[in-house]
């Protein structure tokens, strides 16, 4: 192995889907969770993100600005947020809104509507910050 990768730090994240497995239910995959939150978080990964699922009995995340502010309530330096979020089901300035305040909204634009929710935010934060 290359003595340059040895000294590099490989930054870890976990994206999770928040799975309600056969004989679970919804509790305990949310208390699952939170161990995986507070597991990451003593391991020293930098992030943790929640997708949005809908209409699907296997996963619980149809709310990953929930699921982030649970996250970040239980754990001291991982960051959290979403890895996904169906921006066409919600309104732009109420996803800003739910992100903003904590930081915790990252969007990769991928065509115009991304692109547009993109500077909405960058907006907020330049005003906030």
């Amino acid at each position: 192995m290359n003595s340059t990768m040895n000294e590099q730090n490989i930054k870890l994240s976990v994206l999770d889907f928040v799975h309600v497995y056969k004989h679970s239910n919804p509790m305990e995959s949310l208390n699952n969770t939170t161990e995986v939150v507070k597991l990451a978080d003593q391991l020293g990964y930098t992030r943790y993100w929640f997708t949005e699922d809908h209409n699907t009995t296997s996963q619980i995340s149809t709310s990953p600005d929930l699921l982030s502010l649970h996250a970040a309530s239980q754990s001291r330096h991982i960051r959290v947020g979403s890895g996904g979020i169906m921006l066409p089901n919600h309104s732009p300035l109420k996803v800003v809104e739910n992100f903003t305040d904590s930081h915790l909204l990252h969007i990769w634009p991928r065509n115009w509507q991304y692109r547009y929710y993109a500077h909405i935010v960058k907006t907020l934060f330049h005003r906030r910050t």
